[in-house]
């Protein structure tokens, strides 16, 4: 475990660090001031006060949601031959982890014409997009659009704890920002930054490169009115529902360190045991649906809650005569 010591001349300097990023708010001032370490570092200390937490979110799909293709064996799942859309040579940065589907990137961050989907194990067309615009900012963690560099890949603790140097030299629970002590609205949007389809107000990243978590995302990303289901829009279509509006939030039902996690979406329960057992005791006894069958005695046996008021995925959460 690392020991921080600092004399009283470097503690004054860290001080001041900390008091001008404070003073400057949220925004791309303040992560310019900030210090960004990486979660390495953050895991010299809290492997051992947290390791549970450290050993999880290394095998989560935010850990790997972006992998340098050389350095990360395996980390390509596609299949090529000579009638491949795109060369694996070509290949410098892998998206995701291959769970549904895979992007490519080459050395200038530019998205390969082709995706591979795993399901079907076949190849179709893809946008090749610029993804230092498009892309990268959502798989890496304090991502410079500008100079193309970022401090890790992947989503790291920083990504959603905001810069973690204070933080390490301080030792302080007051310099980083800790998710339980955000109200529901200021944590949700820690997830919807990347979580969401819109842009930032420039309109030029389909992220917000200034967003610091802790901050007001409404400041930095211009949300787009999202159909049903629209890929990565959770939180454009939680923000319309009812749960958001009661209080419910994104960590209600996700598991984001996937130390407790029971599927891929990281959930922190079975999906119908967490509506179920929520909705009990926001209903009652009396008025509570107490098991699926008997609520829908028609659905399919694999159907879940979710079957009917998530339909394509979508937060909205509307009631099945909705859809």
């Amino acid at each position: 475990m690392r020991v921080w010591c600092l004399g009283k001349s470097s503690f004054a300097v860290v001080a001041a660090g900390v008091a001008a990023v404070l003073a400057l708010g949220f925004g791309a001032a303040a992560k310019r001031s900030a210090k960004y370490i990486g979660s390495a570092d953050c895991a010299v200390c809290h492997e051992d006060t947290h390791p549970a937490i450290v050993k999880a979110h290394a095998k989560t799909p935010h850990h790997a949601a972006m992998a340098d293709a050389a350095k990360t064996p395996g980390a390509i799942v596609a299949k090529f031959d000579a009638n491949s859309p795109i060369k694996k040579a070509d290949i410098k940065y892998v998206l995701g982890t291959g769970q549904v589907y895979q992007n490519y990137l080459d050395a200038k961050l530019k998205v390969l014409p082709a995706k591979w989907l795993v399901k079907e194990k076949k190849w179709v067309r893809a946008e090749a997009v610029d993804g230092a615009t498009q892309c990268v900012g959502c798989h890496t963690t304090n991502f410079d659009p500008s100079s193309k560099t970022w401090t890790e890949l992947g989503v790291g603790c920083e990504a959603c704890h905001g810069p973690g140097g204070a933080h390490a030299d301080s030792q302080e629970a007051k310099d980083i920002v800790n998710l339980k002590n955000l109200d529901p609205k200021k944590l949700d949007m820690v997830c919807g930054q990347c979580h969401s389809q819109g842009t930032d107000l420039s309109g030029k990243y389909a992220f917000s490169p200034d967003f610091v978590p802790g901050g007001d995302l409404d400041k930095y990303l211009k949300l787009k009115d999202s159909p049903e289901g629209a890929q990565n829009s959770q939180y454009n279509t939680f923000l319309t529902s009812k749960h958001e509006s009661g209080g419910m939030k994104c960590t209600s039902c996700h598991d984001t360190h996937g130390d407790k996690a029971r599927d891929k979406h990281q959930l922190r329960a079975p999906v119908n045991e967490l509506c179920l057992g929520c909705h009990k005791m926001q209903l009652g006894a009396a008025k509570a649906i107490t098991d699926l069958k008997s609520h829908a005695p028609t659905a399919a046996a694999d159907a879940t809650c979710a079957s009917c008021h998530m339909h394509g995925g979508s937060h909205a959460f509307k009631k099945g005569s909705e859809q």
